[in-house]
């Protein structure tokens, strides 16, 4: 789900930052950096819906995809952070989130 949502933040046209790598990768092909990004929301949703039922899924993948955007949008355009800061933020929140439950 991270990387879908990576993959539409890429794109954006009105996002204004320095795009390096992986970044100036997908913004160069956004046709298939838009095809990439549905497909895995997609598969992320399928799994999600499977493991905890159809509302459950839904409403999680919701919720997920909300918090990691707003975390990309929060923390990608700092050029400090770097993909390790992000990696240890997401796993900090996700375990937090396995824990609380």
């Amino acid at each position: 789900m991270f990387l879908s949502i990576w993959c539409l933040y890429a794109i954006s046209g009105k996002v204004e930052y320095v795009k390096t790598g992986l970044t100036l990768i997908l913004s160069k092909n956004s046709r298939a950096a838009t095809i990439g990004s549905l497909l895995l929301f997609a598969v992320s949703v399928v799994l999600l819906c499977l493991s905890y039922g159809l509302v459950a899924g839904i409403f999680s993948a919701l919720v997920l995809w909300m918090t990691l955007a707003s975390s990309i949008v929060l923390l990608a355009p700092a050029q400090r952070i770097k993909w390790f800061h992000i990696v240890i933020f997401l796993m900090a929140t996700g375990t937090l989130e396995v824990l609380y439950f």
